[in-house]
C-alpha cells in the first residue's frame, strides 16, 4: 500500500510480508504496486482468501474430461479415415463396373465421333445431381428396376409418354390413329431388330412392353428401359435369367426352359401388336376368365374366326381391313408357343414395312390380297395349336 501525504509520498508497503492481507497465508499472497492479490497453490482452485479458501481440484473429473476428449478425437479421426477409405473403394468399384460394362469402349468410340451432332454423352454423378436438384423425388415422372452395378441410362425428355398411355388413354379412334399404330409398331420393331441382329453384340431386351416404348413430340417410337437387358455371348443364343417381364407379356416357353431368348422378345412384341389392334391391356382381372389374358383371348378369337369381334371399335374399316388382318397374322406368328417357329424381329420389320406399303397403295391387287390374307389368317390360327392348347399354358 502506498501512503501519501500532501507534498510527499511514502514507498509501497508489502502487505504480504506484514500480514496485512485477507489471503489464507502469506505464501498465497502476491504483492502488487499499492495492493495485493490472493491465489491458490497448484492443484487447488478458489479465490485464495480466508472467506473463500482454496480446495483441491476434482482429479477424477479432470481425468474423465481428458480421456473423453482423447476418445472423441480418436473416434473422429478413425471415422474420417474409414469414410475416406470407403469413398475411395466406391470410386474404384464404380470404375470397375464402368469398364466392365463397356465404358472404356464407349469413351473410345465417342472420342472418334466428335463431329457428330447427336453424339452420346457421359454424365458424371455431380452433373446428374445438379440436373435433378439432388435427385428430388418430386421431379420423378416414372420408375423402373435397375442394377446398381450397371451405369444408368439418361434419356431425353419424351413429352408424349408411353405407348401404353397412348393406347389406353386415347379417346379418338379413326383411320389416322390406325396409321399411327402401324407406324409406331414398325419403328419399335426396327429398334428391337437392331438389338438382335445389327448391334456388334446381340442384345436381348427381356422386358418388351408398351410401357417401355416412349413417344416423342412427333409420336416417333423409342424403345427404352434396358435395365433387364443382357448382352448375348457370340456362342450362345439364350441366357438363364430370372423373370423380368410382367403378366401378359412373358413368353410361355419360359415355363419350360427357364430362359429368356431373342424369341421371347418376339413373343412380347406380339403382345404389343395385339394391344395396338384391340386397345386392351395384356392382362385384366375384369370380365370372364377366358378373356383375362389378352394374347390367349386374341388367339382363341382367331381360331374361331372372330377376329373383328376382338379388334378395337373404330380401329378398322373397309379401307384398312386387309392391313388389320395382315398385322393380326403377324401377331399370331409372334405368339406361337414354339419359339423356333416364331419369326425373327428382322422378319417382323420386313412384314410390317410391307403392310405399310400396302397401306399407301391399297389399289394394288386389293381383292387378291384380301383373299390371301383371309387364307393366311386361317392358316395362322390353325398352327397356333399344333403344339398344344395355348390356353392351358
Amino acid at each position: 500500500m502506498i501512503r501519501s501525504v500532501q507534498g510527499w509520498a511514502a514507498k509501497d508497503v508489502d502487505e504480504c510480508k506484514t500480514g496485512n492481507h485477507t489471503c489464507i497465508s502469506d505464501k498465497d499472497c502476491y504483492n502488487t504496486d499499492g495492493s495485493y492479490k490472493c491465489f491458490c497453490p497448484k492443484g487447488h482452485s478458489g479465490n485464495g482468501t480466508k472467506e473463500e479458501p482454496c480446495h483441491p481440484k476434482n482429479i477424477v473429473t479432470n481425468i474423465i474430461i481428458g480421456v473423453g476428449t482423447r476418445v472423441i478425437f480418436l473416434f473422429v479421426g478413425t471415422t474420417t479415415v474409414y469414410l475416406t477409405y470407403q469413398k475411395r473403394k466406391l470410386i474404384k468399384l464404380r470404375e470397375k463396373y464402368f469398364t466392365q460394362n463397356g465404358g472404356s469402349i464407349l469413351l473410345h468410340q465417342l472420342s472418334t465421333r466428335k463431329n457428330s451432332s447427336r453424339s452420346t454423352q457421359i454424365f458424371t454423378e455431380e452433373q446428374l445431381k445438379k440436373a435433378t436438384n439432388n435427385f428430388d423425388e418430386s421431379l420423378i415422372i416414372g420408375k423402373g428396376g435397375y442394377d446398381t452395378e450397371v451405369p444408368l441410362l439418361v434419356y431425353e425428355f419424351v413429352n408424349n409418354g408411353t405407348l401404353s398411355d397412348f393406347i389406353h388413354s386415347e379417346r379418338k379412334v379413326n383411320n389416322a390413329t390406325w396409321k399411327n399404330h402401324l407406324r409406331i409398331a414398325t419403328e419399335a420393331a426396327g429398334a428391337l431388330s437392331y438389338l438382335h441382329s445389327a448391334a456388334s453384340i446381340p442384345i436381348i431386351h427381356r422386358n418388351v412392353k408398351t410401357a417401355n416404348i416412349l413417344l416423342d413430340e412427333t409420336y416417333t417410337a423409342k424403345v427404352s428401359d434396358f435395365g433387364a437387358s443382357r448382352l448375348v455371348p457370340l456362342d450362345q443364343n439364350e441366357l438363364p435369367t430370372m423373370v423380368q417381364g410382367i403378366i401378359g407379356y412373358l413368353d410361355p416357353e419360359y415355363m419350360k426352359i427357364s430362359q429368356l431368348t431373342e424369341e421371347s422378345d418376339v413373343y412380347s412384341f406380339g403382345v404389343v401388336l395385339v394391344e395396338l389392334l384391340t386397345g386392351k391391356k395384356p392382362f385384366s382381372f375384369d370380365g370372364p376368365e377366358a378373356e383375362r389374358n389378352l394374347a390367349m383371348h386374341f388367339l382363341c378369337c382367331l381360331k374361331q374366326d372372330h377376329l373383328f369381334d376382338v379388334l378395337q371399335v373404330g380401329i378398322w374399316n373397309e379401307e384398312n381391313k386387309q392391313e388389320n388382318m395382315e398385322v393380326s397374322i403377324l401377331a399370331a406368328k409372334c405368339l406361337r408357343l414354339n419359339g423356333e417357329e416364331r419369326p425373327t424381329m428382322k422378319e417382323v420389320v420386313i412384314e410390317l414395312e410391307g403392310i405399310r406399303v400396302l397401306e399407301k397403295h391399297p389399289w394394288i391387287n386389293s381383292d387378291q390380297n384380301l383373299d390371301e390374307s383371309q387364307y393366311l389368317l386361317h392358316e395362322a390360327s390353325s398352327r397356333i395349336y399344333e403344339h398344344g392348347d395355348s390356353s392351358s399354358q
